[in-house]
């Protein structure tokens, strides 16, 4: 499985004043980009490429890389993995990779609504967006499912769809306020049952395999998790998400879920909500509140038989739980932003997507709006003259060509 890692920039603002150390700190992104096996069947256009482009948020307590099985798992199906063009997976601002080489930035606050602004801010870094004319997908799990929803919200045309696991969007305290957890009790847990810093390997694998949160994850997690979650410095091995950054994330939870919550009302794409059968973390109502906030856009699937922890325990069935789901979101993103047909005008359909036109190389050269235009029209002359002459905001399509059609108004009245 070929795989690139790299750094990208966090938001440049906090929710709360005291986040970071020096207020003008910006939190590092840390983050791993998986490719496809499969050769695209021609060559296309970043902003003509129908195939998905997925974003992976973790859960408290772990890091990008045990998404891999379930990586792996969707490109070793042609189904899947030909309709995937790059899965990019990347760590909380205080966790993995990232927390190292944030350590000297993380201040004493915390709010999940930053982790939300932090996805946004790494996909405008990388030039994610379905936007772009390629569809995007956000998928997270318990704190990264928040993260997904709640990013939807800030900013709305950013993914194609959304894919929520076990997402910690809604508390109890909400409807009942004596349904709400007891966060010092689960916080003395975790501080009681957390170890980050061990005298040798031996003592580190010890842990791994059988004290800490990690043991009961499958086998090809632990493999992927193993290695990368530590680091060794003063001849110690050190957990890379310290207890601290475990706690803190719990906290910040606290002053975030209401909005979160309420923020579901405003999503308006796709978004299939996960809930393990078996899982006791979130609120028993949690699958009813989220889908009754969802309206017509959600979709509930509760896969038997599995916990909270579904995508580190049970990672076949998380992976096979969301195929289905890709496979339609992209038939959605064709049929509803997908490219015009140069012959009729009309939005092609999923089926003869892959036939449409290559427009002229010379569009891909030119840098600004108005030379892409120009260059543009001879590919989609008609259906953008068309367009021109009438009222084009019923034509759906890429953005380019939405803001091509736009410009092409404006210069008519002048």
């Amino acid at each position: 499985m070929l795989k690139k890692s790299g750094v990208v920039k966090g938001a440049t603002t906090r929710t709360k004043k005291y986040a970071t150390v020096h207020r003008d700190d910006i939190f590092d992104l840390a983050y791993n980009v998986y490719y496809s096996p499969y050769v695209a069947k021609r060559p296309s256009a970043p902003h003509l490429d129908t195939r998905l482009r997925l974003v992976l948020c973790h859960a408290t307590g772990v890091q990008k890389e045990y998404w891999e099985p379930i990586i792996e798992r969707w490109f070793a199906d042609p189904a899947i993995g030909g309709i995937v063009s790059e899965i990019y997976a990347y760590d909380n601002y205080s966790h993995g990779d990232s927390g190292l080489l944030n350590r000297h930035k993380v201040g004493n606050e915390s709010n999940w609504l930053d982790n939300s602004r932090d996805l946004v801010a790494f996909c405008h870094g990388l030039g994610l967006s379905s936007r772009n004319g390629s569809p995007l997908v956000a998928i997270g799990h318990s704190l990264g499912g928040s993260t997904c929803l709640y990013a939807a919200v800030l900013d709305p045309g950013l993914f194609t769809s959304i894919v929520a696991i076990e997402p910690v969007a809604y508390d109890g305290s909400i409807s009942n306020p004596k349904k709400a957890k007891d966060p010092l009790r689960l916080l003395h847990y975790m501080k009681s049952s957390l170890k980050d810093e061990f005298s040798s390997r031996e003592d580190w694998l010890n842990y791994f395999e059988k004290e800490s949160m990690y043991a009961p994850f499958d086998l090809r997690v632990k493999s992927a998790l193993r290695d990368t979650l530590v680091y060794q410095e003063d001849g110690k091995y050190k957990v890379k998400t310290p207890t601290w950054a475990h706690v803190q994330s719990y906290i910040g939870s606290r002053h975030s879920i209401r909005a979160i919550y309420n923020g579901l009302l405003n999503i308006g794409i796709p978004t299939l909500h996960i809930v393990g059968g078996s899982a006791r973390w979130n609120h028993p109502d949690t699958g009813k509140a989220i889908s009754h906030a969802l309206g017509e856009v959600g979709e509930l699937i509760v896969v038997p038989k599995v916990g909270h922890m579904l995508v580190a325990e049970n990672p076949v069935e998380t992976a096979d739980s969301v195929k289905s789901f890709l496979v339609k979101s992209r038939k959605h993103w064709i049929d509803n932003e997908g490219c015009l047909d140069p012959a009729t005008g009309k939005v092609s359909s999923s089926k003869d997507y892959d036939s449409l036109f290559i427009p002229d190389p010379e569009f891909f050269e030119h840098d600004t709006l108005g030379q892409k235009v120009e260059a543009h029209r001879n590919s989609i002359g008609h259906a953008l003259d068309l367009a021109v002459k009438g009222d084009a905001s019923h034509l759906p399509g890429p953005d380019i060509l939405r803001q091509a059609i736009d410009l092409a108004n404006a210069k008519a009245k002048l």
